[in-house]
């Protein structure tokens, strides 16, 4: 995709150069309702996009997001997590030296309220775990 669309409610990722041209322009289109937004983004050492924010599934539950892009902008990988009570979400993110990806935010507690949640995925598996709409 090259062109945004004002009215969507899906994420948006887009690359510049250094003098502020766009190189790629990727608005993941969602059959969701919103929130369904990026609240952080970090790039590993190959220079990879991952970014992570909250979803609501068709099924109406709130779910953490996980997407890792490549460095043209194509979706590569996307993770959708409910955790045990079928209610998370994704805050913050951060990588390590492997590029392995941690994934902080919140899942709904088995009585009321919310419990921490930190999710980790390994750089070698990040391409293996296949798409979850």
């Amino acid at each position: 995709m090259s062109t945004l669309d004002a009215s969507a409610t899906a994420p948006l990722l887009a690359a510049l150069d250094s003098t502020g041209a766009l190189r790629w322009l990727n608005q993941i289109p969602s059959p969701f309702a919103a929130p369904n937004r990026y609240l952080q983004l970090k790039l590993d050492a190959a220079g990879t996009p991952h970014a992570v924010g909250p979803v609501v599934l068709a099924s109406g539950n709130p779910a953490a997001r996980y997407d890792s892009f490549s460095q043209h902008g194509l979706l590569l990988m996307r993770e959708n997590y409910l955790g045990p009570s079928g209610a998370a979400r994704a805050r913050a993110l951060t990588l390590n030296a492997q590029s392995d990806v941690y994934l902080a935010g919140s899942v709904a507690a088995s009585g009321s309220g919310y419990d921490a949640l930190l999710l980790r995925y390994e750089a070698e598996l990040l391409f293996a775990n296949g798409f979850e709409d």
